[in-house]
């Protein structure tokens, strides 16, 4: 796995390199090989930083290292999820905007080891940006992931009503249920 930093080339160095094609970008500063094959591991990796001890990389970020999305850069912003009582501060280079903790004991419990960092399952990704994320994106995610069969009906409607409560539940719910009518899973 060969991640490439802008800072160990210099600016122009990296500039000329993603122009002609020789870098290929996965977040501002860090790219791959063109030649490279782009893994599951490899996205994992460029996140690294982004990931403090004891938390799990989640949300649209976690569904990118999972596949969705992954021709492109990685999201803008970063949802880690920490357990009860983790207040982590932003890691170096990632501003609060563009980077979020969020304490979700689930997300974690149903993480894996992926290039090295803790990514939650498909269907606590799933959950945050169907409950409160932007609905466009929510539901391109959730048609991702059943159409490539990433998750099924029965697995998504349990890790999605994990964790919730009230109005960000229902809508959780009420998105992937029409995600799954659409799809002909229900």
């Amino acid at each position: 796995m060969a991640l490439l930093y802008a800072t160990d080339v210099g600016e122009s160095a990296w500039q000329r390199m993603t122009r002609d094609g020789v870098v290929v970008l996965l977040r501002p500063g860090v790219g791959h090989a063109s030649t490279a094959e782009r893994s599951a591991a490899l996205r994992a990796a460029s996140l690294a930083a982004a990931v403090p001890r004891r938390a799990t990389l989640a949300g649209a970020a976690a569904l990118w290292v999972h596949g969705w999305r992954a021709d492109g850069a990685a999201p803008r912003r970063i949802d880690v999820a920490v357990p009860r009582g983790c207040h982590p501060d932003p890691p170096p280079g990632f501003f609060t905007p563009w980077w979020q903790f969020v304490t979700d004991r689930a997300a974690c419990a149903a993480a894996s080891t992926i290039g090295g960092v803790s990514v939650t399952d498909v269907g606590s990704a799933l959950r945050p940006l169907l409950s409160r994320g932007d609905l466009g994106e929510a539901l391109d995610a959730a048609w991702w992931a059943l159409s490539k069969g990433r998750i099924d009906e029965a697995s998504g409607t349990r890790a999605i009503a994990t964790g919730t409560r009230g109005l960000p539940r229902q809508r959780a719910l009420a998105a992937w249920n029409a995600v799954c009518k659409a799809s002909g899973a229900a």
